[in-house]
């Protein structure tokens, strides 16, 4: 699972156990240099961002859900799109530094 920002990122990793959930990526702050997805993982849930951002990682991108919590922060938890994302265009390892911000 990959997260746009480490505010979802962290959110996620929480009770990733209780609900179990796989192991969390974010490219965003500090969150990207606690780990790199592992090139063997061709299919994520993508968490925000947009189609076109996830689409320059993935060749196949589709909308499965929607994160809208009425009192939410917008795009990170107000109007945000879960995305299945799969056959990563550059396996990870090579992709992740480059992903990687401080914004």
């Amino acid at each position: 699972m990959i997260a746009d920002s480490y505010w979802q990122a962290s959110a996620l990793d929480v009770d990733r156990a209780a609900y179990g959930l796989p192991a969390v990526y974010s490219p965003n702050r500090g969150f990207g240099y606690f780990g790199t997805p592992p090139d063997t993982a061709t299919t994520v849930l993508w968490v925000g961002g947009t189609e076109t951002d996830v689409l320059a990682r993935c060749a196949e991108v589709s909308a499965v859900g929607h994160v809208d919590a009425r009192l939410g922060y917008p795009g990170v938890t107000r109007g945000v799109t879960v995305w299945r994302c799969a056959q990563p265009r550059v396996p990870w390892s090579l992709a992740w530094p480059g992903m990687l911000r401080l914004n």
